[in-house]
């Protein structure tokens, strides 16, 4: 499926996946290939540093716009100044309070910002907004 508001063009998606594929950290499972140990992913060592690859079937992720590389062989397309500033600003009250209102906020923010929420299981609502807080910090690199 495309949505063009949150899928790269067919020319990024099969630089991306070509790029993937002849990564030494590809897993091929059931017909598809991972980015590491397929869901949970794994710590790798690059240039020195420890970096986490991410678990996810890598034709699904290449084809959105906010994802990018673990290990920073594609970066996810850039969020304008206005939406990088909704989701900065909602992002570090949460840091800041970590209270129901700023979880709340920053739901919201990423709902204006993508049009829809931000929706990963979570077993209580504090790890929900952990979840969340992470996948923002990831998108803005604050």
């Amino acid at each position: 499926m495309k949505i063009p508001e949150f899928t790269v063009s067919d020319q990024v998606y099969a630089t991306r996946v070509n790029k993937c594929k002849i990564c030494p950290h590809k897993t091929d499972h059931l017909g598809a290939f991972w980015c590491g140990t397929p869901v949970i992913g794994n710590l790798v060592e690059v240039e020195g540093e420890k970096k986490r690859l991410c678990g996810c079937n890598m034709h699904a992720k290449a084809k959105g716009k906010i994802w990018g590389c673990p290990i920073g062989k594609w970066k996810p397309v850039q969020l304008d100044r206005d939406s990088q500033r909704i989701l900065v600003d909602a992002a570090k009250a949460y840091q800041a309070h970590q209270s129901q209102q700023a979880y709340k906020n920053l739901k919201e923010a990423y709902k204006q910002v993508f049009g829809h929420y931000y929706d990963r299981n979570a077993c209580s609502s504090c790890n929900a907004g952990k979840k969340l807080l992470n996948h923002v910090i990831d998108i803005t690199g604050i």
